[in-house]
């Protein structure tokens, strides 16, 4: 999920979509959290993740967050934190999210208890934050989460904003 917060707290996630359109290769959907900040956001599957990417217009600063899967905080055994990374791992399983394109910091939220329809512990969900200026932007990242071990990310994958393209594992896909 994709967030942002004008400067007071208050965080604005996808209500509703402009337009939405599927092929083979992606889910593609258009945007406003505010009538004059566009969103046009890429989901593409891969393995068993996917990868998000997002252009985002915006006259003015905006902070954002994405986040990936809520993992049961209680259950949690370990936790690695690395700049562009957070993966959590529980005794059930795991949730990940690896920035590939943009200024981002990896951090963990944990959110209070009863705020998750899958179990009432406290929730830890892996996420990336960023300060926007006013201008277009390009976010991407991979998200995953499944039981058993931490899955590693494709060998070779690689966003390339000025060209909107996505290369993974030798095999191109140009966004429009």
């Amino acid at each position: 999920m994709l967030l942002f917060s004008n400067g007071d707290d208050y965080y604005r996630g996808r209500r509703e979509c402009d337009s939405v359109s599927v092929s083979h290769e992606w889910v593609r959907s258009e945007w406003r959290p505010w009538h004059d900040v566009a969103v046009t956001s890429w989901l593409i599957p891969v393995k068993n993740g996917h990868i998000r990417i997002h252009r985002v217009t915006t006259p003015r600063p905006l902070s954002c967050v994405e986040g990936g899967f809520a993992a049961n905080h209680h259950q949690q055994t370990r936790l690695t934190l690395t700049p562009d990374a957070v993966t959590v791992e529980t005794t059930r399983d795991y949730s990940q999210i690896v920035n590939l394109s943009g200024d981002r910091q990896a951090l963990l939220v944990t959110t209070p208890p009863n705020s998750n329809l899958l179990y009432a512990a406290p929730a830890d969900i892996p996420c990336l934050s960023t300060q926007l200026c006013a201008g277009t932007h390009w976010l991407a990242c991979y998200v995953s989460a499944d039981p058993g071990a931490p899955q590693r990310l494709p060998e070779r994958l690689c966003f390339t904003h000025a060209t909107q393209q996505l290369t993974v594992n030798g095999t191109s896909l140009t966004l429009v």
